[in-house]
């Protein structure tokens, strides 16, 4: 009995020396900014402070701006180590929360943020419209669109003498290239160096086929100086999809040793672009754009400090003559050229055997107006119809 009775009394001495523990609660935090055009921006490898009785944790957003913490229920102090900038205000938190349930997200934003008005440096003065509009309006002939093989990009004048930087993804291994400047100029490139690692391009052009092209003005910062800050307004100027000279603005996020973080939308076609600050300068090459589920997404950018080593190494080897500066077929402004109906209606005979081939299993017959007009607007017995563009 005694024995039995020593056993009970250590079993309620260790329960009371080793407290069961609470369960945790998982913490998910998110900060995320409402601009002035009230687009949502979430605020990417920013430190959040989070303490809860005893235990505290440091955890650092992502891309999409959250980021996750076990802690115990309970009240929660959540602040942030450094302000968040944007649209010329400083946002920073200290907000007490009360933990519980299996899992809680904690929204930091405008609302519950501590603002103060900031006046940015001269040299990152915030571009306004008007800005935007002359910007623009100067700099959109520094632009082309790039041409190769596998689709199109975009690339950008450096000098007077032809030399374009891009994208290497864009160029890849094509043997045809060529830039297009507005809707009747298109022009043979040729590939003077690429640096696949940096995903850089240099690319050579006969100039004189372009008589309104000029370069474009590139950053060139001293040793530790970045081209720009976080916070700051951005644009490019691109081909994105089928369009073709697009400017897009945007904030920069996250500045790199080599890389430019920002909110600007790059979709495919903009590779290549310039990525200009609130000055005008490139300071980057717009090079890759990631989708969130819920946002935006978040664009890359090359800084032009490693396009600049590639220029600089290869400006010599340009050739003497440039590439032939003969225009090159473009896209017609109308479906059916005026000029071409007319010559293919005049004609007494009418040859109407290239517009039929045969493909696999099928014979196909490519619809024109000519061959319409020609046939009635039927086809022969048998055979496949598909119109053309």
């Amino acid at each position: 009995m005694k024995r039995y009775l020593s056993v009970v009394l250590l079993g309620l001495v260790s329960a009371w020396v080793t407290p069961a523990q609470p369960n945790l609660v998982k913490v998910r935090v998110r900060v995320i900014l409402v601009d002035q055009e009230l687009s949502q921006k979430p605020v990417p490898f920013f430190v959040v402070s989070l303490k809860s009785g005893t235990k505290a944790a440091d955890v650092k957003t992502g891309l999409d701006g959250s980021a996750e913490a076990q802690l115990p229920p309970g009240r929660c102090m959540v602040s942030s180590l450094k302000p968040a900038e944007l649209g010329g205000k400083r946002f920073s938190w200290n907000i007490q929360v009360s933990l519980s349930g299996p899992a809680q997200n904690i929204d930091l934003t405008n609302d519950n943020a501590k603002v103060e008005e900031i006046s940015a440096p001269a040299s990152s003065t915030k571009a306004t419209g008007t800005d935007l509009t002359e910007h623009f309006k100067r700099l959109k002939n520094s632009v082309v669109t790039v041409r190769s093989e596998s689709g199109h990009g975009t690339g950008f004048f450096v000098d007077s003498k032809g030399l374009i930087l891009t994208n290497q993804h864009v160029v890849a291994n094509s043997q045809y290239l060529a830039v297009q400047f507005d809707r009747s100029h298109k022009i043979p490139a040729k590939l003077i160096a690429a640096d696949p690692q940096k995903d850089v391009a240099l690319l050579s052009v006969n100039m004189a086929a372009l008589p309104n092209a000029s370069p474009a003005p590139l950053y060139r910062g001293g040793a530790g100086k970045t081209p720009v800050q976080e916070g700051e307004r951005v644009f490019t100027i691109g081909s994105p999809l089928s369009l073709d000279k697009i400017i897009t603005t945007g904030i920069v996020s996250k500045v790199e040793p080599h890389t430019i973080m920002s909110d600007i939308n790059i979709n495919p076609g903009n590779s290549g672009g310039p990525l200009f600050n609130a000055a005008g300068q490139v300071i980057g090459l717009t090079t890759f754009g990631t989708r969130g589920e819920a946002g935006p997404g978040m664009s890359g950018i090359v800084r032009i400090e490693e396009a600049l080593a590639l220029l600089e190494q290869n400006r010599t080897k340009a050739p003497g003559i440039p590439p032939p500066g003969a225009l090159l077929p473009v896209e017609p402004l109308t479906p059916y050229p005026i000029d071409g109906l007319k010559e293919a209606l005049r004609a007494e005979k009418y040859d109407s055997r290239p517009y039929y081939f045969a493909s696999g299993d099928f014979n196909v017959a490519l619809s024109t107006p000519p061959l319409d007009y020609r046939t009635g607007g039927e086809t022969s017995p048998g055979r496949a119809r598909a119109s053309e563009a």
